[in-house]
């Protein structure tokens, strides 16, 4: 294994993928402190995991990408998560899913979501469009609809408090 502090991926197609597209999965006291993972401008078609899995990074910035057809389009597990101007659809599950590593309780920031289209998720269940199972999310002028299950489904995953903040969002037909 690589250890590093900072990923950039940018101005990517990736298609037919059989695990995560991008998997950044970052062990606590590796020696490592994840810094930040950036994932930008890319596409990401038709795939059987999550397009996105990033585990225990202490920031993940995602910014105007395109999620179609995968088991969730985004999965974030403990740390702190950006998504702005993306478009997440067709997703088998959640299109965007964030949770906790119960070892990282100490790790969870905000996560916010920006300017994002979470539409027609839950394809082969019914899951819908955001999850979120620990921490506090905001989310800003996002679109979220004709999901199969709930537009928005916060749940308690740990003993974390959970606090959600919907700001000039638009959920609607889940």
């Amino acid at each position: 294994p690589f250890l590093t502090d900072n990923i950039t991926i940018r101005n990517c197609l990736i298609t037919e993928s059989h695990y995560g597209a991008i998997s950044a999965v970052f062990q606590k006291g590796s020696g490592v402190d994840p810094n930040q993972v950036v994932i930008e401008d890319c596409v990401f078609r038709t795939g059987f995991e999550s397009a996105i899995d990033i585990d225990n990074a202490l920031e993940a910035t995602i910014r105007r990408c395109t999620f179609d057809g995968y088991k969730h389009g985004i999965h974030f597990a403990g740390g702190g998560s950006v998504v702005e101007d993306c478009l997440v659809f067709n997703s088998k599950l959640e299109g965007l899913k964030a949770d906790i590593d119960e070892n990282w309780n100490d790790k969870i920031t905000e996560t916010v979501l920006r300017r994002c289209a979470f539409i027609g998720n839950g394809v082969d269940s019914p899951e819908g469009g955001v999850r979120l199972t620990d921490g506090p999310i905001r989310m800003e002028n996002c679109i979220i609809a004709g999901n199969n299950g709930p537009g928005v489904r916060i749940t308690t995953g740990s003993t974390m408090d959970v606090e959600a903040v919907i700001d000039h969002c638009d959920i609607y037909m889940n």
